[in-house]
């Protein structure tokens, strides 16, 4: 069975850019970086799912998406218990709340009784709070689309591929 989740994924340059922030403030001596290929803003996590509920996802079509939108990470934090290191918004931009509450909505959705805390993950594994700066990021994109992403474990970790990309609708001028 396939593991899946809805993600926004960067643009490769802002990968760049923070793989840049990850580089120059986190101590790898005390924690594993994420890959930048692996970069991405969970909105949606599903787990494990059949292969009939994995197609209907992938033949979603959206009826209720948000324009374009920025997306800014100028929050660097930690979860020490978990290990995760992470960036993501101070204020997370209401159609990124609008647009996971649609997916949350899907039927056969998998329900998660959590808050929604958007936020993009830079490393794992650290065992000291210390290891991400007191540097705060600045890192900005338009958010255009969203994907229903598989993760495959292997040797090397985790991998992620795209099963679906959902573009978001272009705003209607005044």
């Amino acid at each position: 069975m396939p593991r899946l989740f809805f993600a926004v994924v960067p643009p490769v340059g802002v990968g760049d850019t923070i793989a840049e922030f990850v580089r120059k403030n986190v101590d790898v001596a005390t924690a594993r970086p994420i890959r930048k290929e692996n970069y991405h803003l969970t909105l949606k996590f599903l787990g494990e799912v059949d292969t009939a509920l994995a197609a209907r996802l992938e033949q979603t079509e959206f009826t209720e998406l948000p324009a374009p939108f920025s997306l800014h990470l100028d929050l660097a934090g930690c979860w020490p218990r978990a290990g995760v290191a992470w960036l993501a918004p101070r204020e997370p931009p209401g159609p990124l709340l609008r647009l996971q509450a649609t997916i949350d909505r899907l039927r056969g959705m998998p329900i998660d009784n959590q808050d929604y805390f958007p936020h993009l993950t830079i490393a794992r594994r650290f065992t000291d709070e210390r290891a991400v700066g007191r540097k705060q990021p600045r890192i900005s994109w338009e958010m255009t689309n969203f994907h229903l992403l598989e993760s495959r474990l292997g040797g090397g970790g985790a991998r992620y591929f795209s099963r679906r990309c959902w573009s978001l609708p272009a705003a209607i001028p005044d």
